[in-house]
C-alpha cells in the first residue's frame, strides 16, 4: 500500500502560528500546530464516514516530516528535536 502523503506549511485564520498539514491525496487528514511550545495533532474524520486504513510507518513519516517542516518555518515557538525517519530526506 502506497499512501502517498503530502506536507503543506499554511496559515490558518484561527491559528496564531502557522500549521503544517498532512494531505493523503486531496483530503487533509491532520493538522499540526504549535500550543505553548507544544505540538497538537488534530486528526479530521474521513470525509466517507469510514475509519482511516493507512500505513503506521507511511504516517508516522508523514506526521514526522511535518515537525520537521513546521520547525524550520520560523514561525512557531516550538523547538523540538527532530526524530531521523527514513521518509525524511
Amino acid at each position: 500500500m502506497n499512501n502517498n502523503f503530502t506536507v503543506e506549511i499554511a496559515s490558518v485564520p484561527d491559528r496564531e502560528n502557522l500549521v503544517a498539514e498532512i494531505w493523503l491525496g486531496d483530503i487533509m487528514v491532520a493538522e499540526l500546530s504549535d500550543c505553548n511550545g507544544k505540538a497538537m495533532l488534530e486528526i479530521y474524520p474521513n470525509d466517507k464516514g469510514s475509519r482511516w486504513n493507512v500505513e503506521c510507518e507511511e504516517f508516522i513519516g508523514a506526521l514526522l516530516l511535518a515537525e520537521k517542516k513546521l520547525a524550520g518555518s520560523g514561525m512557531t515557538h516550538r523547538t523540538a528535536t527532530v526524530h531521523q525517519h527514513p521518509y525524511i530526506t
